[in-house]
């Protein structure tokens, strides 16, 4: 690859960085560097190779009018990516519960939670939200997949983080936006209520075919408590 060859590729890659931290600013204003080098796959490994320098030393080289990389975590020993267009007042000043803690359907948090099936490939369906395990050669052209690294196991540390965030790194690789996949502000469990008259149903409406087929009996236990009278 000659020298005009390669500042291509880098400035292509200048402008994925942009875009993905743009997307993931929609969850919160700091894009950590880590999450960061996920979504970037082979790219992170083009971008090392003319200097054999990492992705901060790359960001500050070739990003700095945009951003700036900020020390955080308990150690300082985690950094994030922040678009200097946000002011340290909002960085400071604590965010709404929506923003915060975005609250998303159900079916699109288990496709990040739920394990894998073997080697098979993970299609979600953006109509409905559910998602299937399929073998890799059966995968559908054009159908949104979802890698097993971005699928958060049972057993890690700060799960709910690690799913909020590599769910902003899926959206910044397909380029989509965070709104079409959060909950419903009226579907609170009230209105589920009022809507359904149960809460067993508004389970029931949260989940697929193959997750109802999986909890059968721990939904016929809930219906038989609710069933049962208390006094």
């Amino acid at each position: 690859m000659t020298s005009e060859q390669t500042e291509k590729e880098l400035e292509r890659i200048a402008k994925r960085v942009e875009s993905l931290v743009d997307e993931g600013k929609e969850l919160h204003p700091k894009y950590l560097v880590s999450a960061l080098g996920i979504a970037l796959g082979e790219d992170l490994k083009v971008l090392k190779r003319p200097t054999n320098r990492g992705l901060n030393d790359f960001i500050q080289s070739r990003l700095s009018h945009r951003f700036t990389l900020e020390r955080t975590g308990a150690h300082g020993n985690i950094t994030a990516v922040i678009d200097r267009s946000v002011d340290s007042a909002t960085l400071q000043r604590p965010t709404s519960s929506r923003e915060q803690n975005p609250r998303f359907h159900p079916r699109f948090w288990a496709a990040f939670s739920v394990p894998a099936k073997g080697d098979h490939v993970r299609i979600l369906n953006q109509v409905d939200l559910t998602f299937k395990d399929v073998p890799s050669e059966e995968t559908p052209k054009g159908e949104p997949t979802i890698p097993k690294d971005l699928i958060v196991s049972a057993d890690e540390d700060r799960r709910d983080e690690r799913i909020k965030e590599n769910i902003a790194i899926w959206l910044g690789q397909n380029g989509l936006h965070v709104d079409k996949f959060l909950a419903s502000k009226r579907a609170s469990l009230q209105t589920f209520n009022q809507q359904t008259g149960s809460l067993l149903e508004a389970v029931i409406a949260a989940l697929d075919r193959r997750q109802l087929q999986a909890n059968t009996l721990t939904l016929d236990a809930i219906a038989t408590l609710l069933r049962t009278p208390r006094g």
